[in-house]
């Protein structure tokens, strides 16, 4: 996943950066500070991280898990 795409699926799941990152288990400062470098370029997202927001958008946040 690019930027964009990162950018266009949190939206599209109606999370914050802070929210995402809870979704994908990550601290709330740390991984804001990783989504926020995703979204704009400077980090590439893991595969791990892609595949569980792929996940995401098919079947909903990973809340419940």
């Amino acid at each position: 996943m690019n930027a964009d795409e990162i950018r266009a699926a949190r939206h599209q799941l109606g999370l914050s950066q802070v929210a995402l990152a809870d979704a994908l288990g990550l601290s709330p400062l740390n991984g804001r500070r990783a989504i926020s470098r995703w979204e704009d370029g400077t980090v590439p997202v893991s595969g791990p991280a892609a595949l569980a927001i792929r996940y995401m958008l098919k079947y909903g946040p990973l809340d419940s898990l």
